[in-house]
C-alpha cells in the first residue's frame, strides 16, 4: 500500500499514510484503515478472499 490520491499529498506530511486498524465486514470486505498527510483518515477496502489469494501467490 502506497499513498496515490491526491488526498494522501496534502497535509502536513504530504506522500505519507499511516495503516491504523483493518476489518472484515460482513460482506466480506477487509477494509483498511489509514490516516493521509497526517490529515484526514481514510480506508482502503478488497474482497478478503482476493488479499489471501494474492499474499499465497505472492508473499514476497
Amino acid at each position: 500500500m502506497s499513498p496515490q490520491g491526491s488526498i494522501d499529498f496534502i497535509g502536513d506530511v504530504g506522500g505519507a499514510i499511516f495503516p491504523c486498524g483493518w476489518r472484515v465486514h460482513d460482506d466480506g470486505d477487509l477494509r483498511l484503515y489509514y490516516g493521509a498527510a497526517d490529515s484526514v483518515m481514510c480506508y482502503a477496502r478488497a474482497s478478503l478472499i482476493k488479499v489471501i489469494d494474492r499474499v499465497l501467490k505472492d508473499p514476497v
